[in-house]
């Protein structure tokens, strides 16, 4: 791949979703697309002409590029927390609950959060929903769709699975609609106007914001401290800092925040 090719590529990418993609990046942006270019009959500067006219192969490349990795309980230290806010919410006697779990990829992160909240007793009868937003339209699909395979549920207690998830003839699990009923997909460009209302309780952007430069991961910030409630909690995956940003938030656990009042973020762009 050109140099110029692989700028012009990554410049879209930008353009588009806001991921930075640094130079050390193009043998992976080119075996990614690899497939996309043999199924179209493309080469390289045939593939970066077709991204120029056609907005929908913009999303395409961005779906190959994106790394939807993810778990149930992963990072599994900030579930303790969520419970600890879920359960004060209840006895408070809090309406409402609202969740958001930004970059939720294929859905595993949301469902282990409400497999989460629902143990908290009281819970279940509290109008708690989530929101799982992702830029990746594949992800989104296998996320609504609700059904994995067994090995991807080690992670989630026995009890738990089988009060939760029902088996199929496959041998893959569904998520019941006791769990399914609980969540709303929807695609989502953090890279644009971001329309959500608060207040939300919780936001969950774990390991999406390493993507994105500092000027981006400043808006975001602010977008999520925006919406959240004012003792609302914002984690952050472990890999991830706020270093840099004058932030109205106190630190209670790693890689969590709890918002102390409505702030605007600062820092050096």
């Amino acid at each position: 791949m050109k140099k110029t090719t692989f700028n012009a590529i990554r410049q879209l990418v930008y353009s588009a979703s806001g991921i930075s993609l640094a130079d050390s990046k193009e043998a992976l942006v080119q075996s990614r697309i690899a497939n996309r270019t043999r199924e179209l009959d493309l080469d390289v500067e045939g593939y970066l002409a077709l991204l120029g006219r056609d907005e929908r192969e913009v999303d395409v490349l961005i779906d190959a590029i994106s790394t939807n990795v993810t778990s149930f309980f992963r990072e599994n230290a900030h579930y303790p927390l969520f419970q600890a806010l879920i359960e004060q919410r209840v006895k408070s006697g809090a309406p409402r609950i609202r969740v958001w779990s930004a970059g939720c990829s294929t859905g595993e992160e949301p469902y282990s959060l409400v497999m989460s909240a629902l143990q908290v007793p009281g819970t279940a009868k509290v109008d708690f929903k989530l929101l799982g937003t992702d830029i990746c339209r594949p992800a989104l699909q296998k996320a609504m769709e609700g059904v994995y395979e067994k090995r991807l549920l080690e992670k989630v207690p026995k009890g738990t699975l089988e009060r939760f998830f029902k088996p199929l003839a496959d041998g893959r699990w569904q998520a019941r609609d006791e769990l399914r009923s609980r969540v709303m997909f929807r695609y989502l460009n953090l890279n644009e106007p971001i329309p959500l209302r608060g207040p939300l309780d919780a936001v969950f952007c774990r390991n999406v914001m390493i993507y994105f430069e500092q000027p981006m991961r400043r808006r975001l910030v602010q977008s999520f401290l925006d919406a959240l409630a004012p003792d609302g909690l914002l984690f952050i995956g472990h890999s991830e800092s706020l270093t840099g940003l004058d932030v109205g938030v106190r630190a209670v656990g790693p890689s969590a925040y709890q918002k102390l009042e409505r702030v605007e973020v600062k820092g050096a762009a």
